[in-house]
């Protein structure tokens, strides 16, 4: 097990949404790894459906416990929706692209050095399962059909010498319009890290902490040496990411949305609480039918002095007292492996 609770730290402390992916990514990372070096149990499994959940509960935790908000999470009215299927409005310079993700998890091989995406193009009537995703993503006006992918490997060859953590590719994603013909079964060391990036990296052009790139306008009269950074700069840098090359026809047909329209069109959509979250659907996939919509937020709404921020637990989520210390926090237990293997049974009944 990767210890992960410094990054819940980090995003506390710098208000990051990149550090706060990057601890979901270890946790999706370590899920996994357990499941596998433990299948002997037999009735131990986790899918895309309950990785998904599992992920979307995590950011509803650090929410809910630290009452510190970097995104909102919104839950589709509609009872027949696909559980690996999730909207992201993601803000790019002054405005947002709404982006359809859907997600696919790596089976890993026996020694864990790789691993394989089954039914990686999974077709039906109604076509293949990429291509829908990328004509919803065409519709959308993004253009920018993400797969999420969940993995595990350990010293996958690809990854080996990459100055980058392996473990931070527990979420990577994927642009399909650079996937082309692939075969129905695909091996993680064919993406990564050709094609796939770390989930964390598409928050770093909108990052709020001290260590990486902040997209702003700067306040003020610029310096020479610091042109101001426009709208279509940003756009071109994030969709750089993916391996696009954000032209000034490109840009013209994106559907740009201003932040008060994203807010608005919540009609279909309700805030979902920790105890109520569905664990059923429609899972066959035949259409992109999003069960979540995460909105990456502008600012962070955080605590007011009087509220405090509640402490980090894996547990129960208790009230931190005001003399408790970052340090305090890094030193607390993480949870037993005899722990999450119940969790996992209880999932698996």
């Amino acid at each position: 097990m990767i210890s992960h609770k410094e990054y819940k730290i980090d995003a506390i402390k710098y208000h990051s949404a990149v550090n706060l992916i990057k601890y979901v990514s270890i946790d999706t990372y370590n899920r996994i790894g357990f499941v596998h070096q433990n299948k002997d149990y037999g009735k131990l499994r986790i899918g895309e459906v309950t990785l998904t959940e599992n992920l979307v509960y995590e950011l509803h935790k650090f929410a809910d416990e630290n009452t510190l908000h970097l995104v909102k999470i919104y839950e589709s009215v509609n009872e027949d929706t696909n559980g690996s299927d999730l909207l992201l409005d993601f803000p790019i310079g002054n405005y947002y692209i709404r982006i359809p993700i859907q997600a696919k998890k790596v089976t890993p091989d026996a020694d864990s050095k790789d691993g394989s995406y089954i039914s990686f193009h999974h077709g039906n009537s109604k076509g293949i399962q990429g291509d829908l995703l990328t004509k919803y993503a065409e519709k959308l006006g993004s253009y920018l059909p993400l797969y999420l992918l969940y993995n595990f490997t350990s010293n996958c060859k690809t990854i080996k010498g990459l100055n980058e953590k392996e473990e931070y590719y527990g979420c990577s994603v994927l642009n399909l319009n650079n996937v082309g013909s692939l075969e129905k079964t695909v091996k993680f060391s064919h993406l990564h890290p050709s094609m796939a990036i770390p989930f964390y990296k598409l928050f770093q052009n909108f990052n709020r902490d001290d260590e990486g790139d902040v997209q702003k306008k700067p306040e003020g009269p610029s310096p020479v040496t610091e042109p101001i950074v426009t709208d279509n700069d940003v756009i071109r840098k994030c969709y750089k990411l993916f391996g696009i090359d954000a032209t000034d026809d490109f840009i013209q047909k994106l559907n740009l949305k201003k932040k008060e329209d994203v807010f608005a069109d919540i009609d279909n959509w309700i805030k979902p609480f920790m105890n109520t979250m569905k664990n059923s659907g429609n899972n066959n996939q035949t259409q992109f039918n999003p069960r979540y919509r995460i909105v990456v937020l502008t600012e962070p709404i955080v605590p007011t002095s009087d509220e405090g921020v509640n402490a980090i637990n894996d547990g129960d989520a208790a009230e931190m007292e005001n003399n408790t210390s970052i340090e305090e926090l890094q030193n607390e237990p993480e949870i037993e492996e005899k722990e999450l293997y119940e969790i996992y049974c209880l999932n698996s009944l």
